[in-house]
């Protein structure tokens, strides 16, 4: 029995399959348009494109079967990124239209869960729009990290690292463009975070990282910029360094190491310290303890200050360290 007639009275329709063909280079949805359409890929590669701040750079690579637009026609967003086809490109396509029409069959808990699956969808979209990790610098920088415990050399007592596998990686790993992974290495470089050795041919070798640390430091301070943040180490002022520089070297000397760190005791500090900065000692104490960097036991015969030489090895080099990671360099 012919349906026809019944699907046009209730106003449903048969899904038509449409085939659209894209050459090399065109481009299949614009970033922020608002197609209402849904393509499967049956033939040839297309890239997928978002446009920053930093420029243009690539996400991904989508291949036979894989399906692109899914947010626009599923949930009404506009297109998050650009597509764009990478050779000649098949797809098939389905319009909304074809969507609600089987959408609406499906039973209502069916409905409510693809409802909700396209809400998070677009919510993690957003999340990773607005992820520090599109920073370049920042994902270069985070590369090398992860390299570095695998492949690193030794040269003239420095951990180094080879150039051409930064490259390398920069480019598979970050989607980076060797110039552009050139240009962030010379940025390092001219802030002093690392150097770069010439082989024989004078052509870049190695990469030298006097102390990773450094590195680990920039990468954070890089991740706290892009929230608008900087170290909380930064609002110290110059007394408290100084006050906590002079427990260090009380508790070098008189401390006992544990586990938590150097326990001293109060009367220690007090008797190391000139009468000046004992009248200061209290207050010092208070404001150290108040910004976590310093632990306060307190005890009827003599409060226990327990002290991490990390925390002032670490406030010192961000010291050091801050003005090179504001440098602006070209």
């Amino acid at each position: 029995m012919n349906s026809a007639p019944n699907q046009l009275k209730n106003g449903d329709r048969p899904v038509q399959q449409q085939i659209r063909v894209f050459k090399a280079g065109e481009v299949l949805f614009e970033q922020g348009s608002n197609s209402r359409e849904l393509f499967v890929l049956q033939k040839g590669k297309a890239g997928v494109y978002k446009e920053t701040a930093e420029g243009e750079i690539e996400l991904e690579v989508i291949e036979k079967g894989g399906i692109i637009g899914e947010l626009s026609l599923l949930g009404g967003f506009p297109q998050t990124e650009k597509v764009k086809a990478l050779d000649d490109v098949k797809v098939k396509v389905i319009t909304q239209q074809d969507f609600q029409s089987i959408f609406k069959t499906a039973p209502l808990w069916l409905q409510s869960i693809i409802k909700i699956l396209i809400s998070r969808l677009h919510s993690a979209a957003k999340r990773v729009d607005q992820s520090p990790l599109r920073d370049k610098t920042r994902g270069l920088v985070s590369l090398i990290l992860l390299l570095l415990p695998s492949h690193k050399k030794e040269a003239n007592n420095t951990i180094a690292i080879d150039y051409n596998l930064v490259i390398k990686e920069g480019f598979f790993v970050s989607k980076l463009k060797q110039k552009e992974t050139q240009k962030i290495l010379e940025q390092l470089f001219k802030k002093g975070i690392l150097q770069i050795v010439s082989d024989s041919m004078s052509q870049p070798g190695l990469i030298l990282i006097k102390d990773p640390e450094v590195l680990h430091l920039y990468n954070e301070y890089l991740l706290l910029k892009s929230q608008k943040k900087t170290f909380m180490e930064c609002s110290l002022t110059d007394e408290s360094v100084a006050f906590l520089n002079d427990i260090g070297s009380v508790a070098q000397k008189s401390g006992q190491q544990t586990d938590e760190g150097i326990v001293l005791k109060k009367s220690v500090l007090l008797d190391g310290f000139s009468e000046e900065k004992n009248f200061l000692l209290e207050d010092n104490l208070k404001d150290l303890y108040r910004k976590k960097l310093i632990k306060i036991i307190p005890s009827d015969n003599d409060s226990v200050i327990v002290f991490k030489k990390e925390v002032l090895v670490r406030i010192n080099k961000i010291k050091e360290w801050i003005p090179a990671f504001e440098l602006e360099v070209s």
